[in-house]
């Protein structure tokens, strides 16, 4: 197995527990024996990174892509929970960093849509939600700490989900292929990244798995941890 590890940004920058989770991850990947190829790409408009990044790693001979945001950290648990599975595209969601982690997980319990998580990604949610390690079929994921296989991507391709624009800036302009704005969609106007994605997901035939445990968290200046 060969895994495309993509880390998308807006500010150019990456953060120093997200490069110690990136070494953690290359270390583990050299124990089981896996390759791994890394691009870091930056741009203002974040989706423009990991559209970007996806063409990449479909351009490469990579099985599959692991999408790390610049500001997210993890352990080996969180690590392999999301990775050691047969599930074709497995995401996290993210707590907000500003809002109280007891409230978040009284509403999981209670199965009342989480509003507060990031990029406004909303999972369903059932009782089982609160087992560590688990992973839960869901119609949306967030896509900061992202598994997704090449087939995956390729689908939305084939079958017209992800489509062709054309993108310009002063030196060059390029074909880029949309997977993760509602670009091409109905309701473009009303949905946000994340939910985009598991939009163009679940309409190129594949199901989304979502991890709900600890070992995930936002870094920098406002860091929050999945406990």
């Amino acid at each position: 197995m060969k895994f495309f590890i993509a880390i998308p940004s807006a500010t150019g920058s990456v953060t120093l527990d997200t490069m110690q989770s990136i070494v953690t991850l290359t270390n583990w990947l050299a124990v089981k024996q896996h390759k791994w190829l890394m691009q870091h790409t930056s741009s203002a408009m974040l989706v423009y990174s990991r559209n970007t990044l996806a063409q990449s790693f479909l351009a490469s001979d990579c099985d599959q892509l692991l999408m790390i945001d610049n500001d997210v950290g993890f352990t080996i648990h969180a690590l392999e929970a999301i990775i050691e599975n047969d599930h074709h595209c497995v995401g996290a969601n993210f707590p907000s960093r500003h809002l109280d982690i007891k409230r978040f997980y009284m509403r999981a319990r209670e199965g009342l849509p989480l509003n507060w998580c990031l990029d406004e990604a909303r999972p369903l949610v059932n009782s089982g939600v609160m087992e560590s390690n688990a992973i839960h079929i869901v119609e949306t994921i967030g896509t900061g700490f992202l598994k997704c296989d090449r087939a995956v991507f390729q689908a939305m391709i084939d079958k017209g989900i992800a489509q062709q624009r054309l993108l310009k800036t002063l030196s060059q302009q390029e074909h880029q292929y949309d997977f993760f704005s509602p670009f091409g969609l109905d309701t473009e106007n009303q949905l946000g990244e994340d939910t985009a994605f598991s939009y163009k997901v679940r309409r190129a035939g594949y199901t989304l798995h979502l991890y709900h445990g600890p070992g995930l968290r936002h870094t920098g200046p406002m860091q929050h941890e999945t406990l």
